[in-house]
């Protein structure tokens, strides 16, 4: 019955968390359905090329959005006729970096540490992406009807109606798309977290060797953290000996690579883009690690740990259960009928 308790509240804690950023996401997805034209995301982030892959990548990193939150983003670019390669890209580049977390490791774990694991994250997005855009089709959606604007009157209410659009689109449509998933991922986190404690965690990536970073990745993968939320953990865990690169493969599968996001990516782009996912994006940020350890062997990190601490996110996790009870009602309804 403990474990249960202990399950539940590690559940509530992740939801918490995630709320904010997923709700974001929803909200940026709708403004992209309905008020950016498919003729100038396919000029951008079309075509299969890699200069979209590029550009979607540094698009991730200035967009402040959480790794479930990212995938609603990234839907709704795909609808709009932006490959799978692009669209997977963003995947990686947005939760893993954004500049409050480039700004707070750049304090706190210092330029050569910073730096490797912003070059890693980018090169994760831009292989994962050329390697998506040859080996995976693009999902065929359901066509959706849209109504024409041209019967209201006046430019405000034809954009307030456009926008109410959009917001219905992403809450109504894609949140009851990827509600059962995300609900999933969630409870997959929590047990894995109450099964393996966190001073587990850490005696476990405090190895050196050739096992550091695989197991880092490995743990990385089955974690639930946001990418501010990673940087005091793997301070915490360089400041007692760990070796550097650890905290670039952390940084990157933590955020990057929870099993939320992909219990979502599975859901939203198939099994094959979320496999090739899950297995390219540790892969380079091992790769990465590996690279960083032998141009800098003998780097010593200066760790300056800061409060990184802002509210609890009740509020918004509230809002987001009921988003996602309203999903899953609706989606039980859809498959009843």
């Amino acid at each position: 019955m403990s474990k249960i308790i202990d399950i539940s509240f590690v559940t509530w804690s992740l939801m918490k968390e995630t709320a904010f950023w997923f709700l974001i996401g929803l909200i940026i997805a709708g403004i992209i359905h309905q008020f950016i034209p498919q003729r100038f995301l396919q000029k951008i982030l079309g075509g299969r090329g890699i200069f979209p892959i590029f550009w979607a990548s540094g698009l991730g990193v200035l967009l402040p959005v959480c790794s479930c939150g990212i995938i609603p983003v990234a839907v709704a670019l795909h609808k709009k006729g932006v490959a799978v390669g692009p669209a997977l890209a963003l995947c990686v580049s947005a939760p893993a970096v954004n500049p409050a977390a480039f700004g707070l490791a750049l304090t706190t774990l210092g330029y050569p540490v910073t730096m490797g694991y912003l070059l890693t994250v980018i090169g994760a997005a831009l292989i994962l992406g050329i390697v998506a855009n040859k080996t995976v089709a693009p999902v065929q959606y359901i066509s959706e009807k849209k109504k024409c604007g041209c019967c209201n009157n006046g430019s405000h209410d034809k954009h307030k109606s456009s926008l109410l659009n959009g917001f219905k689109w992403s809450f109504n449509t894609l949140a009851v798309e990827l509600a059962p998933a995300l609900v999933y991922g969630f409870l997959v986190a929590g047990v894995m977290m109450v099964i393996i404690p966190e001073d587990i965690i850490k005696s476990a990536l405090g190895f050196s060797g050739i096992i550091a970073y695989p197991l880092t990745a490995f743990v990385g993968v089955f974690m639930f953290v946001c990418n501010v939320g990673a940087i005091p953990f793997v301070a915490s865990l360089l400041s007692q000996g760990a070796l550097p690169g650890i905290a670039i493969v952390f940084l990157i599968t933590g955020p990057a690579t929870n099993t939320g996001q992909l219990f979502l990516l599975n859901k939203a782009f198939g099994s094959k883009a979320m496999l090739l996912y899950a297995f390219i994006v540790p892969s380079i940020s091992i790769l990465g690690a590996s690279i960083f350890g032998m141009v800098k062997p003998d780097l010593e990190v200066s760790i300056n740990l800061t409060n990184t601490s802002g509210h609890d996110g009740t509020v918004w996790g509230i809002l987001f259960v009921f988003v996602l009870i309203f999903a899953l009602l609706k989606e039980n309804r859809k498959h009843n009928h």
